[in-house]
């Protein structure tokens, strides 16, 4: 048997000495170490300021401190908690159940150089976007958005400029779960579910990150994963994470999602027929697992047909899911891009790419970069840097405070439309501060009550 080589042999092989030279340092090596050395040592910035007359016992200099804010994405609001030091945001948590990887990730946003461009005019800016709503009609586009205030500033300016158009653009819309809920209530409702209190859960072609309350679910799946579990199904198009956490997996063309939503209405009751297949048993299984106590999760971005399907399940099979108010009061849909193009005067302040702008009489890009192809660009602030309201995932209305001067002039959609209307934007209200210090929505969600529509 040939004998280990121990630790000495194993220094005295060629390749290692080649790869960790032994010898004293060279001259080279010690200027290289020490001014990497010199680079480390950073001193403390002084900043001259006028010290306190008496310093409040909570403020320690170059200590950390915790806030509470909502940060914003694609709409809705996510509370968390935003560690600042030395008055930089630098590391944010989640305050409840759960935070997806976008609030986060939007740190890299808020201190992104790329963000810098010409210093702003926001007077010229609204002198000429006065000017040519004088002229003729100016379409806005808005991303999607849950705030009441804003709603607020858009009538009150709508009211004043009569040639202001407003449309909402956003590439993943919701309007198809707004209808289906149309279809089976005979009104519009949001759905909020609850599914670790569920037996079994279906996943019919759901995403984390394609609705806005996946992350909520991924966070409460996972709490079932030790006993007692929950048993989850998945009926999916493509690979996606949810999926991943299933026990059955079915996966199918995008084209038969749906005609198996209603193969599984057809096998529970809830629509009258009989399925067309039993997908190797898989179905008859399901429904058997589904009528313990399940629940069913829908994808958004599934027909209105398809999501009235999914409604009226839940419906049957009394799962824990409650309907409250929109939390939009008008959907944002992938249409409004093309009202842009049409538009003769034209302000983007939606995300998403840039339509063309070449021919218009007036054109103007909001957002948080700066864009040269526009003859108006001008800065949107970081969620960070704003203060406002906005609707979370489970339609509660969440206070947000701008934890940071914004670092290149940049503004809030609803400071826009205060400075169209030439008003000034009312500061945290002591109702905001109450609910920011404790941690808590400003308000819950409206609950409505609903009904299957008979003959669906």
């Amino acid at each position: 048997m040939r004998e280990r080589r121990g630790y000495e042999e194993a220094l005295e092989r060629e390749l290692f000495r080649e790869e960790f030279p032994f010898g004293p340092v060279s001259r080279r090596g010690f200027l290289a170490l020490g001014l990497l050395s010199l680079a480390a040592c950073t001193p403390v910035v002084r900043r001259k300021g006028v010290p306190y007359v008496r310093q409040p016992e909570w403020v320690v200099e170059g200590g950390e401190a915790e806030f509470v804010t909502a940060t914003v994405h694609a709409g809705f609001a996510e509370p968390v908690r935003v560690k600042v030091y030395q008055e930089r945001p630098l590391f944010l948590a989640p305050l409840e159940r759960a935070m997806s990887p976008y609030p986060l990730a939007g740190l890299y946003a808020l201190y992104d150089p790329a963000r810098q461009g010409k210093t702003p005019d926001w007077e010229g800016f609204y002198q000429a976007w006065r000017k040519a709503l004088a002229e003729g009609e100016t379409l806005l586009v808005l991303p999607r958005t849950t705030s009441p205030r804003l709603e607020g500033l858009l009538e009150r300016a709508q009211a004043r400029f009569p040639n202001l158009r407003v449309a909402r653009f956003e590439a993943w819309s919701l309007e198809n779960l707004y209808l289906g809920a149309e279809l089976a209530f005979g009104r519009r409702a949001w759905p909020v579910y609850t599914p670790e209190r569920a037996g079994t859960v279906l996943l019919l072609d759901v995403e984390a990150h394609e609705h806005p309350a996946g992350y909520l679910w991924w966070a409460a799946l996972s709490q079932r994963r030790l006993p007692p579990m929950n048993r989850i199904y998945a009926v999916e198009s493509g690979a996606s994470l949810l999926g991943s956490m299933a026990d059955h997996r079915l996966a199918l063309k995008p084209s038969q999602v749906e005609a198996f939503a209603l193969a599984l209405a057809q096998t529970l009751g809830v629509v009258q027929g009989t399925p067309a297949s039993d997908y190797g048993g898989f179905l008859s299984a399901l429904a058997e697992d589904l009528q313990r106590g399940g629940v069913v999760l829908a994808g958004p971005q599934l027909s209105p047909g398809a999501q009235a399907l999914v409604m009226a399940i839940n419906q049957v099979l009394k799962a824990p899911v409650r309907y409250v108010e929109p939390p939009e009061k008008e959907a944002a849909t992938p249409k409004a891009f093309s009202q842009a193009e049409g538009a003769e005067r034209l302000v983007w302040a939606a995300e998403g790419p840039l339509p063309s702008l070449s021919g218009k009489a007036f054109s103007a890009a909001l957002s948080l970069y700066p864009n040269k192809a526009a003859s108006w660009s001008l800065p949107l602030a970081h969620p960070l840097e704003a203060s406002g309201q906005h609707r979370d995932a489970e339609g509660r209305l969440w206070p947000s405070q701008a934890l940071i001067q914004p670092l290149w002039g940049g503004k809030s959609l609803e400071e826009v439309l205060a400075g169209l209307l030439g008003e000034e934007l009312p500061v945290l209200s002591p109702e905001e501060k109450r609910a920011l210090a404790e941690g808590r929505p400003l308000a819950e969600a409206e609950e409505v009550l609903v009904a299957v529509r008979p003959g669906l």
